[in-house]
């Protein structure tokens, strides 16, 4: 496994956005965004000022650097040159869920730690569920209890004219269309 994708490389960071964002990431739907690269890194976290009278120092957000530099070290042994990421509340009291936005044909960079990237789609692309038939189950049939006109009608109610019900092939029950 890439380690890049090893939880334990996120941990720091995690910890951090956690501390940094505990209202955003405790609420349902709350989330943070961010990119790393070996050049720079766009991380929603606080800014520490340097003391009064002297220049910022590393030394000032070691633990922001430590964190980050867990993660770029990551992507310069799996030679990534960057990664988008976007930190979310779970329905686990306290969790967290990390989703990777990694570059590909299919993802365009962002701009900001607010959008992390943008999700093409071919011209006439399915999703891959749409695209994969179900597997054939010898011996299935509709219960006797099923009723197609109920089914037609209830259909019909909810959404007039959005769906075209017939007889699978074969006459094993209602299909959708």
């Amino acid at each position: 496994m890439s380690s890049l994708r090893d939880i334990t490389t996120w941990q720091p960071l995690l910890r951090l956005l956690h501390a940094a964002h505990a209202d955003t990431l405790s609420a349902s739907g709350g989330h943070v965004a961010g990119q790393i690269g070996p050049g720079g890194w766009s991380v929603p976290l606080p800014y520490r000022p340097p003391q009064p009278g002297r220049a910022s120092l590393v030394s000032d957000n070691q633990v922001e650097f430590d964190a980050v530099g867990l993660i770029t070290e990551a992507l310069v042994k799996d030679g990534s040159d960057s990664v988008s990421f976007v930190v979310e509340a779970s329905s686990t009291p306290g969790g967290l869920r990390l989703h990777l936005i990694e570059p590909s044909s299919s993802v365009e960079p962002g701009v900001a730690t607010a959008h992390p990237g943008t999700l093409l789609l071919a011209d006439g692309a399915l999703p891959e569920p749409v695209r994969r038939l179900p597997e054939p189950v010898p011996g299935a049939a509709p219960p006797a209890s099923a009723d197609v006109d109920l089914l037609r009608r209830t259909l019909r109610e909810g959404r007039p004219g959005a769906y075209r019900i017939s007889t699978a092939p074969g006459g094993t029950g209602p299909s959708l269309a």
